[in-house]
């Protein structure tokens, strides 16, 4: 076989592998999976191992009866850790059209014929390829009518002649519109088309359905005469002051000439473009312009920089415009970070922040920070305790105890005259709610050496939801207390909840006392709970 090396080749090697059709190799084969194509200008196979001398047999699809044999294979070797080998014949002539399968043959690792069936499909009709397409005009905003037209020509891969075909359905599809022509005797075909003004894409796709050709995907774009915008600021916006991180709002309006000397409003797509000097890049964010041309964005003011206010870059019926600056300030503020909240399965809420100042070189001071509680992120905030903080460092949350089952929690840091405050982002805290239902200890009263059984149901909800389910296979712990001893618990013995939540457990009784259920996972899922107390008197 001939050997030869292709730069484009290797490269488009491991693209290939991943799109083309794949044989399954057999026993004793060396060659493992074999990645295969056919046109009409040769056959490519790639493999990851070499292939030993092969060839390749072509026929009818749905026929065992070879054709044809491909025995001359140019190789390229591997260009690259990964990539594939890569061998192709010369271009292929048959004397019929139509759908030919490949077949590769060489000899396994004991000399046995191994034969790879369709490892690839060649059309081998002839080709519908649209030609010479164009508009009869360009098409603007004051001008939204135009014809589309082309000639479709179907080319024998045989000899490479091009023959008109007549009377052939085209489909021409537009955003939002699909038109269907007919081709002349000459092939040609032409169709007028009437644009709305509000697409964000001119361009369409011509379609030829055909049993007996090959086609091909095929666009078609329209000339536009894409038409220059003019942004203009209201007074109060070309110039916004905020403290650090806190919001400016600019407003303004839109337009674009007519062709009577006037302007009218432009509804359309807009970009805020804002510096970052901290990483030398860009923050870009897209609103829009409504039917008025009237326009209205707010965005953080971080640094003192120059804001750029235009069209956003997907616009076909306009000239892209960065047609405003907008001097942006930034005063003295604080933000609160790497905050982190927590509650616990007690009911206990914690946590850690620290409160930076930003856009001042004033010394650090001390802050009073407030830690705030709502039932829905919302409304409603109410403080539940505050902190003494030193700006610049970390300060700790104190911990707040019998905190509801479900809300939202943040900081917020009121500020001074001169440094703006700044509140932290709500952070929800909740778990799944337990009880410790139906406790019972019986028999009441109960002589002293018999067994007390102490009977209950684990159950859990969501904190959000109101219907209760079983806790099955989970540890429930029993307390007793005696009698005159005070307020103190000890710990007597455990058991697992059943299927159904139930759980029971037997204890000798030896005196008067209290008896309670406790769960207490230690895990970060569920709320502990307690039952009920239940006072059990020993006789005897």
């Amino acid at each position: 076989m001939k050997r030869f090396t292709s730069a484009a080749l290797v490269a488009a090697t491991a693209v290939l592998g991943t799109l083309l059709a794949s044989g399954t190799a057999q026993a004793a084969d060396p060659v493992g999976t074999i990645s295969a194509y056919a046109r009409p200008d040769g056959i490519g196979v790639m493999t990851e191992k070499p292939m030993p001398a092969f060839v390749a047999h072509i026929r009818k699809k749905g026929s065992e009866t070879r054709i044809q044999t491909v025995k001359e294979f140019r190789h390229t070797a591997p260009g690259c850790a990964g990539c594939l080998e890569v061998y192709q014949s010369d271009g292929l002539r048959f004397a019929d059209l139509g759908l030919y399968s490949v077949d590769v043959e060489y000899k396994g690792t004991k000399g046995e014929r191994i034969l790879r069936k369709a490892v690839a499909e060649l059309d081998y009709r002839a080709l519908a390829r649209f030609e010479n397409k164009a508009t009869s005009k360009k098409v603007s905003l004051d001008s939204l009518d135009t014809t589309l037209s082309a000639d479709l020509i179907a080319y024998d891969p045989r000899n490479g002649v091009g023959t008109p075909l007549a009377g052939r359905k085209v489909t021409v599809a537009l955003e939002g519109q699909s038109l269907a022509v007919s081709t002349d005797a000459a092939g040609h075909f032409s169709t007028p088309v009437t644009y709305t003004g509000t697409e964000k894409h001119l361009g369409g796709t011509l379609a030829h359905d055909s049993a007996d050709h090959r086609g091909e995907f095929t666009t078609i774009d329209p000339r536009v005469e894409r038409l220059p915008v003019k942004i203009t600021l209201d007074e109060g916006s070309r110039s916004v002051t905020a403290p650090y991180d806190h919001d400016a709002t600019i407003r303004g309006t839109i337009t674009r000439a007519a062709p009577d000397g006037t302007r009218k409003p432009v509804a359309t797509s807009m970009l805020l473009t804002i510096p970052n000097a901290a990483n030398n890049r860009f923050t870009t964010s897209a609103f829009t312009s409504d039917a008025a041309g009237r326009f209205t964005k707010s965005a953080k003011v971080l640094e003192s920089s120059t804001w750029k206010v235009g069209t956003a870059y997907n616009q076909p019926w306009y000239v892209i415009s960065n047609g405003a600056d907008v001097s942006a300030t930034v005063t003295a503020g604080t933000s609160i970070d790497s905050v982190t909240m927590k509650v616990d399965r007690d009911r206990k809420v914690s946590g850690q922040a620290v409160l930076v100042q930003h856009a001042t070189s004033a010394a650090p001071g001390s802050a009073k920070v407030e830690v705030q509680y709502s039932a829905d992120g919302r409304t409603g905030w109410s403080t539940r305790t505050t902190v003494d903080a030193i700006v610049n460092r970390y300060f700790k949350v104190p911990t707040l105890e019998n905190a509801p089952v479900d809300g939202y929690w943040r900081l917020r840091y009121a500020g001074t005259p001169e440094l703006h405050g700044s509140t932290s982002k709500p952070v929800r805290l909740t778990r799944t709610v337990t009880a410790v239902a139906d406790f019972n200890a019986k028999p009441e009263p109960v002589r002293k050496g018999q067994y007390l059984t102490l009977t209950g149901a684990l159950e859990q909800r969501a904190a959000s939801a109101t219907t209760w389910r079983p806790y099955a296979a989970q540890i429930v712990r029993f307390y007793f207390k005696p009698a005159g001893t005070g307020t103190s618990y000890a710990y007597v013995g455990s058991t697992t909840s059943a299927a159904d939540g139930s759980f029971s457990r037997r204890f000798t009784a030896t005196k008067d006392g209290t008896w309670q259920a406790r769960f207490h996972d230690d895990g970060t899922t569920h709320f502990a709970s307690s039952s009920r107390e239940d006072y059990v008197e020993v006789t005897g």
